[in-house]
């Protein structure tokens, strides 16, 4: 059985998620502070750690740096679990959806996002105006890096949803030649809009936009032949 130490200082919440996981199977150690958090780390198996940032005692990104640092030999999942059900929504949506955008792309280049639950309203006092949602970000495999280029492609792209590519990338850093170039190598119609490109169609692109240059750079770099005698 999974073992995951859940860090959080509201004992209404702590409940509703303890709660949640036991069922699903998990064995919850739940602590409200960083120090009982440590002492609870360092005396059990932890197979996951979900903390708060907002903590009695400390930040709960004292909890990442502590456990990263003391725990290096192997690889621990720690995840800031609650976000707006709103931005969790973002996060998992698709291509083409009126929530997908530059966030989505950005968090998908590093972590592939699952949501663990939704957690109602009514559970927090005072009450706030929205629902919330527990979400493991876990490490990509195959991360993207998230370059200078590979972001202006992005937030270029989502700047006006309405645009197509072929408007939302003009007047950017990129030529039209290259921008020619690079779509019709990645097989990316520029008439399309930007949310509707995938991650891995955003990286090609960004790849193609790099053989472009490198091409260019040769180019220019070659030494003029003599001329003939």
């Amino acid at each position: 059985m999974d073992t995951i130490l859940l860090v959080n200082d509201s004992a209404t919440l702590t409940k509703v998620l303890s709660n949640h996981f036991q069922k699903a199977g998990y064995r919850v150690i739940a602590v409200s502070g960083v120090m009982d958090a440590y002492e609870a780390f360092i005396r059990n198996d932890v197979d996951l750690i979900l903390t708060d940032f907002v903590l009695r005692d400390k930040d709960g990104s004292e909890v990442i740096k502590t456990f990263r640092s003391k725990k290096s030999g192997r690889t621990l999942p720690i995840v800031v679990f609650m976000v707006q059900k709103e931005v969790a929504d973002r996060l998992l949506s698709a291509p083409g959806t009126k929530e997908y955008g530059a966030l989505t792309v950005f968090v998908r280049a590093a972590f592939k996002p699952s949501r663990l639950c939704n957690v109602k309203s009514g559970s927090f006092f005072p009450k706030p105006n929205v629902d919330s949602a527990v979400v493991v970000l876990e490490r990509s495999q195959d991360p993207v890096p998230e370059t200078p280029m590979f972001r202006a492609l992005v937030k270029m792209a989502f700047a006006q949803r309405r645009k197509t590519l072929r408007n939302a990338w003009q007047g950017g850093p990129f030529s039209d030649a290259a921008l020619e170039f690079a779509s019709a190598a990645a097989g990316i119609d520029r008439t399309r809009r930007g949310e509707t490109l995938s991650l891995d169609e955003f990286r090609r692109m960004e790849l193609e936009l790099r053989r472009w240059d490198a091409t260019a750079r040769a180019a220019h770099e070659a030494p003029e032949e003599p001329p003939a005698q």
